[in-house]
């Protein structure tokens, strides 16, 4: 889409459907954070007016309602921080928040500047205090491509319990590349220079741009998820990059993820009818799962506790996936599994928990 110039703009199906996956992570987020932190932070950086045209909720009243409405008690200060470059679109989500009744352990900070400039000011007065930012979530959600530096997302993700979300605008990149009023701009967001000449004979460019923001991403923590939005005419435009040093962030993710999309390709499109009736849906994807499975570990003998390691930190899949997995190996005599678990219980037939072993013919 065109980037809005108004106030307040209209919503497109895909910001609906990638507000969905915020929504879904932060209820995990936010109860697992909180108990065991004295303070975390929600960090939404290019925050918007908190509502579209129609009455619909921006990401930052989102995140606040979330928080607000929990059934978890969520104990500790959370602090809310709401920034945006047009004074516009933080006066009215000024307003906007003054129809919120905040519990007394939040707090909400909108502030006017820049992303990167705002982050990196307080990064460094952390860092001349000698202090640690606190747990922290950022949502990352440009218009663009400007105005996300490698540099403030390395700062980031070298802090331990921090963690990013970010809108990566393959289009614009793809549209603007190789010219030279944004090669600056492109530099930055790969921390890497002449980034254009990389591209210039690329078959796939759009690819090839998503796989080198995995590979800087994946420089800086340890798991690194993508979630591709396309267009009315079924375009990729942007990819929505979590990266995070934490098992539990991954995979909570990841579920989020597999709410909005439910086929195991983590990709939306706004060509798709949202009132057309859904008259199949894949819910058993065990073949596709054993395969990687096969892929990974040699012929030999395995805790199913192994395999299901391996499948949440390193594929899309869940933990369910697995179960379905070796079922679907079990009945095609693609494995054998013994009657004894490692505890010397018997394993209950059908069943498939860890702590059974599998042996992978």
């Amino acid at each position: 889409m065109a980037v809005p110039k108004e106030t307040i703009w209209e919503i497109d199906p895909h910001t609906s459907a990638k507000h969905k996956i915020l929504e879904g992570y932060l209820k995990a987020w936010f109860p697992v954070i909180s108990r065991f932190n004295p303070v975390i932070n929600y960090i939404d950086g290019f925050a918007g007016p908190g509502v579209y045209s129609k009455g619909e909720l921006g990401s930052p009243i989102i995140a606040l309602n979330v928080a607000n409405q929990h059934t978890s008690d969520l104990k500790g200060n959370i602090n809310f921080v709401f920034i945006d470059e047009r004074e516009d679109r933080i006066a009215n989500l000024i307003e906007e928040l003054k129809n919120i009744s905040l519990k007394s352990n939040f707090t909400a900070h909108p502030i006017r500047g820049k992303f990167h400039e705002v982050l990196d000011e307080a990064l460094g007065n952390l860092e001349k205090e000698e202090k640690v930012l606190a747990p922290t979530f950022v949502f990352i959600d440009p218009f663009g491509f400007s105005g996300i530096p490698s540099t403030i997302i390395q700062k980031l993700l070298t802090i331990p319990k921090v963690e990013v979300f970010i809108n990566f605008s393959v289009d614009s990149i793809n549209r603007f590349i190789g010219t030279k009023d944004v090669e600056f701009h492109i530099d930055e967001l790969f921390g890497a220079e002449k980034v254009s000449e990389l591209f210039a004979a690329s078959k796939d460019r759009v690819r090839d741009l998503r796989d080198l923001y995995q590979i800087m991403l994946n420089s800086l923590a340890r798991f690194v998820r993508y979630f591709e939005m396309r267009d009315e005419d079924d375009r990729p435009i942007y990819y929505l990059f979590f990266a995070s040093n934490h098992e539990l962030g991954h995979l909570k993710m990841k579920e989020a993820m597999w709410r909005v999309k439910k086929e195991g390709d983590f990709k939306f499109s706004d060509a798709t009818d949202p009132n057309q009736i859904v008259l199949f849906e894949k819910e058993d994807f065990g073949e596709e799962v054993f395969n990687l499975i096969k892929e990974k570990f040699i012929t030999g003998k395995y805790d199913v506790e192994i395999l299901k390691i391996f499948v949440e930190n390193e594929t899309a899949f869940l933990d369910k996936h697995v179960t379905q997995a070796l079922i679907f190996a079990e009945t095609n005599d693609l494995i054998e599994v013994d009657p004894l678990k490692t505890d010397g219980s018997k394993r209950r037939k059908g069943t498939l928990p860890n702590g059974v072993i599998v042996n992978l013919k």
